[in-house]
């Protein structure tokens, strides 16, 4: 992950502040739930991100598609709520480094699996696309694109689930550049991610 550069909470309340999102711009976050905490104590080093979404302009509104454990479902959500400080200690957003709409094309596939209403997979089987985890969401948008964004990156093997892949490896892809550090946050828990 690099290194985190933070954007003050007075901020992040300010409409502007989510203005500059693109189609196609993958967010990271580290929650305040437990399984945020869950996720990231699999990491082992306490400052991973433990969710993901893919950015979605829809009528000049910047939202955030992802798949939702708390909800069971993927779900579509304003930028703003997906990053609120009540469920969100730290965020990045990063970007496709190639040109054209390889990116709009995945928010697009993202979007169809919202519009398809696929269930969250809390088996963590990426043999089918029925049911699909949030990094699984993104990686999938983004492979219907032409582009894999864990080509090359070494997937985490859990005795139970198998290969599974968390946010670290999607954030390490060198075919995403970070475009915005990390938010930080100081409120209340939350129950979503």
């Amino acid at each position: 992950m690099a290194a985190l550069s933070y954007i003050p909470d007075r901020e992040l309340n300010e409409s502007h502040c989510y203005d500059w999102l693109q189609n196609g711009d993958v967010v990271f976050v580290a929650g305040r739930t437990w399984r945020s905490l869950l996720v990231r104590s699999v990491l082992g080093d306490g400052t991973s991100f433990s969710h993901v979404g893919i950015v979605r302009i829809l009528g000049g509104l910047p939202c955030v598609i992802h798949a939702s454990p708390g909800d069971g479902v993927v779900k579509l959500e304003s930028a703003e709520e997906f990053l609120s400080p009540a469920k969100v200690k730290a965020a990045g957003v990063y970007r496709l480094v190639a040109r054209g709409d390889i990116a709009a094309v995945a928010s697009a596939a993202a979007l169809g699996y919202f519009a398809r209403g696929a269930s969250f997979d809390s088996r963590f089987d990426m043999s089918s696309e029925d049911e699909i985890y949030c990094t699984e969401l993104v990686w999938l948008a983004y492979r219907k694109a032409g582009i894999d964004l864990a080509e090359g990156e070494k997937l985490h093997e859990s005795a139970l689930y198998g290969k599974v892949i968390l946010p670290a490896n999607l954030s390490a892809s060198a075919r995403l550049v970070s475009v915005s550090g990390a938010c930080v946050h100081t409120q209340r828990e939350s129950s979503d991610f």
